[in-house]
């Protein structure tokens, strides 16, 4: 659905109802072609942003100008014609600017060596290691998992050298069971999890 709302924000002024459906609906393969290739490519990319706001914005550049009305179906095509060249022309200007100044910006951190979270961080999670709490406790879906007793290990100040699979695999790697709560020595694994109880008193409602 955020797809769909992208891909008619462009020509949203210029559309009507039925235009900015047949929009959005083309928007959708193009997220999913862009999906799949950011998965073919590993890049991290949890919240698909490439492939909703890439995707979907350059796809709602060039609907504007095909289903608007003064577009190439209802208005005259020389004139739509011209008005897509310019949305071409600056669909490439806002691709190149962004690879540039996103190259310069990566640069730096990886000349820093900030670019990744340490091994130690990328194992526990950055809601435990950075915040100190666990963002999606186990014991939510769990109702009788038994939370152990776990010490975080503190921020190591070592960087990672190399690229990681995923955190199973970083278990693994260290010699932990994914599948069984960490001793206190051990480094935080996936499923030990901390759950934070808000109480709200009836009076302060």
């Amino acid at each position: 659905m955020f797809v769909w709302q992208v891909s008619v924000t462009a020509g949203v002024n210029e559309m009507s109802l039925w235009t900015s459906f047949v929009s959005g609906l083309f928007g959708g393969p193009v997220y999913v072609a862009l999906h799949y290739l950011v998965l073919k490519f590993k890049v991290d990319d949890p919240l698909d942003a490439v492939a909703v706001h890439l995707g979907g914005g350059i796809w709602g550049l060039l609907a504007a100008s095909i289903f608007a009305n003064n577009g190439l179906i209802f208005g005259d095509i020389y004139r739509a014609s011209m008005l897509l060249a310019n949305r071409v022309l600056g669909a490439l200007a806002i691709f190149t600017w962004t690879v540039a100044t996103c190259s310069i910006m990566f640069g730096i951190l990886k000349a820093l060596n900030l670019m990744r979270v340490t091994a130690e961080q990328e194992l526990q999670g950055l809601d435990a290691s950075l915040h100190r709490e666990i963002g999606y406790p186990r014991s939510a879906w769990e109702p009788n998992f038994q939370i152990p007793e776990t010490k975080l290990s503190p921020i190591s100040s070592n960087k990672v050298k190399e690229g990681f699979g995923n955190q199973i695999n970083l278990c693994r790697d260290r010699g932990l069971n994914p599948g069984t709560p960490a001793q206190k020595s051990d480094i935080l694994p996936l499923d030990c999890q901390i759950t934070i109880y808000v109480v709200i008193h009836p009076n302060a409602l």
